[in-house]
């Protein structure tokens, strides 16, 4: 019986390995010819430029571009071999990954801040990866547990598994925020007033391995339900990771949202497709490019980073499909952006102090965002009980639905004035003319 578990172990270390793809370097003359690659579902990685990307193929995608009209060379994954050099020195270290957690120590770490702090954090597991790791997502809040009335916000790190900043980066952003509780008056009034999740790892397979993919070599980034490619808002036929991600996403009501990346330096909005190199503008476009400029306006030298300003519309960037972003957004009301922070994928680990001072500011300021806006709460005028109806705004084709426990909503808009309706089924639609402020929310409440 052993003998059979071991040589099932092996072959499914094996399958992992066996399904990781090469990193590759393309070079195209036209944009249409990059949306070709898209069309083909070629593995996208951040690096483009007018002539070249960067990309992950199998052997069978390296045999067909190069029979196409494209150049194509295989060049060294450095966060792979980052990884492999740091495990070979680190091997009869008791800190095997130097100041990066890995998985047992990650754990501990979360347990450790749940244990100290159970006041205002509660430490659950939403699901596990594909190799049985659990899935840790930590709650910080005066009261972790309860639904409370106030936004729900969530950080994802970590979903490439070779993407290991903002891992490391949730990992410093958790003590912050519990060690400044009480003393520290943001600190206390960001836990105080909002419901904060953090993810550090959606991919600690990955991670574990020094491969982007899950260990069923998937892309997570291209797994969710697209508007255009996949429009089925289902966890069918998708990997454990996403299921527990939407679950999740499901079971509660979040706001505003952020999936922090490595590999380049800009904070990146909807809509992510479908054309590669033309901007494809979300209702809300102009609310993401404010909410994205809070983030890189607080950045010491994302606006050097290449990218008009330290952001970019996804799609002009370049286009991917079955993005989280695009799917907290379409489906769920969720404000999310995707937000690279760091042009090496996988740095040496005596730089993430100084990540940290360089990006705890605008980590900070963008959530702070999720108070910004008109909220209130949807309540039968008769019974008092809430009700579950659609928030629209005049002008923005994008409707968000109250939370159906409390009847409280959260329309995230920048300052201007607006036409707020509340339509539920059976009732009179109710409208009301509001002005956001430059900073902060307006109530406006509706009894239908």
């Amino acid at each position: 019986m052993k003998k059979n578990i071991i040589i099932i172990l092996v072959l499914f270390t094996l399958g992992f390995s066996l399904s990781e793809k090469r990193m590759v370097e393309i070079t195209f003359n036209e944009l249409t010819e990059l949306q070709q690659l898209v069309d083909m579902g070629i593995d996208l990685d951040h690096h483009r430029t007018r002539s070249e990307v960067h990309a992950f193929v199998s052997d069978e995608e390296f045999l067909l571009i190069s029979q196409m009209n494209f150049g194509i060379r295989e060049i060294p994954n450095e966060a792979k071999l980052y990884f492999e050099e740091l495990k070979q020195n680190t091997m009869e270290s008791r800190n095997p990954m130097e100041d990066y957690h890995n998985y047992i120590e990650l754990t501990a770490f979360l347990q450790d801040i749940a244990d100290n702090y159970p006041e205002i954090t509660r430490l659950e597991s939403i699901g596990q990866s594909v190799q049985g790791r659990e899935l840790w997502v930590i709650e910080i809040s005066d009261n972790p547990g309860v639904n409370e009335i106030e936004p729900e916000f969530k950080y994802v790190a970590n979903m490439h598994g070779d993407e290991t900043v903002g891992r490391e980066l949730s990992l410093y952003l958790i003590e912050w925020l519990v060690e400044g509780y009480g003393s520290d008056p943001r600190a206390t009034d960001i836990i105080n007033n909002t419901d904060v999740f953090i993810m550090p790892t959606m991919n600690p397979d990955g991670f574990e391995s020094g491969s982007r993919y899950n260990a069923n070599g998937t892309d997570l980034n291209r797994d969710f339900p697209d508007q255009f490619s996949d429009p089925n808002n289902t966890t069918i036929g998708r990997e454990p990771e996403t299921r527990a991600v939407m679950d999740w996403t499901w079971d509660h009501h979040f706001v505003l949202s952020a999936n922090m990346h490595t590999g380049a330096l800009v904070a990146n909005y909807p809509y992510d497709g479908p054309n590669s190199g033309v901007y494809s503008a979300c209702p809300d476009d102009d609310l993401f490019i404010h909410i994205s400029l809070a983030y890189a306006d607080a950045h010491p030298n994302m606006e050097s980073g290449g990218f008009s300003n330290g952001i970019t519309n996804g799609a002009q960037w370049y286009a991917i499909s079955g993005g989280m972003q695009d799917w907290n957004y379409i489906w769920e009301g969720d404000f999310d952006i995707t937000i690279e922070q760091n042009e090496v994928k996988w740095p040496s680990s005596n730089q993430l102090a100084g990540l940290w001072e360089d990006h705890r500011e605008p980590m900070l300021v963008y959530l702070e965002e999720v108070h910004d806006g008109v909220r209130g709460i949807v309540i039968d005028a008769d019974s008092g009980e809430p009700l579950s109806a659609n928030i629209s705004v005049q002008g923005i084709d994008h409707d968000i639905l109250p939370d159906p426990e409390n009847g409280d909503y959260y329309r995230l808009l920048s300052a201007g004035t607006y036409t707020i309706t509340a339509q539920a089924f059976g009732y009179l639609a109710q409208s009301e003319t509001v002005t956001v402020p430059l900073s902060g929310y307006v109530e406006q409440n509706f009894e239908l």
